[in-house]
Order: C-alpha cells, then structure tokens, then sequence
C-alpha cells in the first residue's frame, strides 16, 4: 500500500481550495458535533439503565409483597397438622 507524504496531503488540501484556518475551523465544528453526538448517545444509554434498575426495584418490591403475602396466611395456621383454634365453635380442652 502506497502513502503519499504529509506535503502532498497539505498541497493537494490548498489545491482543492481548503487553507488550513479553513481547516481548523472544519476540524472545530467536526469536534463539537462529535462532542454533541456523544452527549446525546450518553443521555440514551444512562436513560436506559436507569429503566432496567426500575424494573428491578419493581420486581423486588412485588416479590415482597407476594412474600408478605404468603407470611400473613401462614402466620394464621403455623402447623398443617393442627387444627385451627381461630375458628369459632372450637374449643380447647383444659385439664385443671
């Protein structure tokens, strides 16, 4: 692969009438357009992280309350086995 030297690039720059403060000024609007463009890109992704931790914290919080949830009904009848004692018409036996 052949390289044209440096010179080369400048003159045929100045040949196709681009002076080198034409140059830096293309070179300055390309740098704030690249600086726009990735502002913009960076907005989009942290947009976007901010959304899947949303749904995260969502998806937690109704896991919790499922757990709660399920805590409140068990809580009512601790053992399977046993009859339930909140329910009326059961009596417990004392022996004294």
């Amino acid at each position: 692969m052949a390289t044209r030297p440096l010179h080369a690039e400048v003159t045929g720059a100045r040949a196709n009438g681009a002076t080198t403060l034409g140059l830096i000024r293309q070179l300055m609007e390309d740098l704030a357009m690249l600086f726009r463009q990735e502002m913009a890109l960076a907005r989009v992704e942290i947009t976007e992280a901010i959304q899947r931790v949303t749904a995260g914290v969502a998806s937690i919080a109704t896991g919790g309350l499922v757990m709660l949830a399920g805590l409140m009904v068990f809580s009512r009848r601790p053992c399977w086995g046993s009859p339930p004692s909140w329910q009326p018409g059961s009596q417990r036996s004392s022996s004294a």
